[in-house]
């Protein structure tokens, strides 16, 4: 039986290239794996730009397969955004990852990946990660120095404890526990 993994993914244009060197070092590093792609993007992205990261892609053949999906302005206006990114001059595009249930819905779970994430080994073992009733499995995020405002995100977001803080840039995700719950 072959293997079946569902990557989801989001980025703006600008993190296209990014995106692609990301979604190429999975593929690579997982051999033998086939790979459906969910490529979140906003309304604008050029149609140029797929078909960028679709030819990044075509040496890998068949064993992948890649869907566009745009996420409409509406789902995520008014989401907050980082100081840095003035509201109406940048999408949310960091928020698309949380409408993974709505916007893939033929899936049971699906792993995401940020685009700035490199592939160094096999997905697999991560894939075959059993989720049972919990909504993701993902790694606490390192803190650094505690003087630091990235030291300050746990207790900003209401945490009271650092260890509760996730990378939500690599998850695998129960997409069925999310649409239940």
């Amino acid at each position: 039986v072959t293997r079946r993994i569902a990557l989801a993914c989001n980025s703006d244009a600008g993190y296209a290239p990014y995106a692609a060197t990301m979604l190429y070092s999975a593929l690579h590093n997982t051999p033998g794996t086939q790979f459906s792609i969910y490529y979140l993007h906003d309304p604008d992205f050029p149609e140029a730009t797929r078909d960028l990261i679709r030819q990044a892609l075509a040496c890998f053949g068949s064993r992948v397969e890649i869907c566009f999906i745009p996420v409409p302005d509406s789902l995520v206006h008014g989401l907050p955004l980082f100081k840095a990114m003035p509201q109406g001059t940048l999408r949310p595009v960091m928020w698309y990852r949380v409408f993974l249930p709505q916007l893939v819905s033929s899936e049971p779970k699906v792993l995401y990946l940020d685009c700035d994430t490199l592939v160094v080994d096999c997905l697999d073992p991560l894939w075959e990660t059993a989720l049972g009733n919990k909504a993701i499995a993902a790694v606490t995020n390192p803190i650094g120095n505690a003087k630091t405002d990235e030291a300050r995100w746990p207790s900003i977001c209401g945490l009271s404890n650092n260890e509760d803080y996730l990378n939500s840039g690599v998850m695998l995700m129960n997409l069925d526990y999310f649409r239940a719950h």
